[in-house]
Order: structure tokens, then sequence, then C-alpha cells
């Protein structure tokens, strides 16, 4: 991962924008690739180095609370996920 120490969280990111966004960032951050599609944040991963999938549901905030816990930075928080 990108050692500058910033940290961007992206929702939203397995599709459209979501993704867009996640791949300009990934030159200048580490990106966690939050969403719901498990198989599609893992293909994206998979292509950039600087991020890891991060598969919550937003909607569940006890899976949300479970999610954060290890996370001690962020830098750039990004909100693309939509319900629906």
């Amino acid at each position: 991962m990108n050692s500058n120490g910033k940290l961007a969280l992206v929702t939203g990111a397995s599709h459209g924008i979501g993704t867009a966004i996640a791949q300009g960032l990934a030159g200048s951050y580490e990106v966690l690739l939050g969403g719901r599609d498990r198989d599609a944040l893992f293909k994206l991963a998979e292509e950039l180095p600087a991020a890891s999938p991060w598969p919550v549901e937003l909607t569940d905030f006890e899976a949300v609370a479970n999610a954060v816990i290890g996370i001690d930075r962020l830098s750039a928080p990004v909100h693309t996920a939509c319900t629906g």
C-alpha cells in the first residue's frame, strides 16, 4: 500500500462513480473499497495495489460498528453509496 499514511474510504466503490473515484484516489491514498458487492470489491482491489475491499452493509449499524474497528485514521471519506 501507499506509504504516505493517507487513507480514503470510498463507499459505493463496487460500481459507477464510486469505482472511478477509488481508481483516481489509489495513486495518492491507501483506499478502503466500501460496498455490498463483495465480488466486485475484491476484483477492483486486485486491480488497485493500494486498495483493500471493505464489504459492509451501511444500513446495518452493527455491521458498520464492527467494520470500523481497527481503522485508526481517515484522511478522505467519500460517500457515493446509495440504497435501493
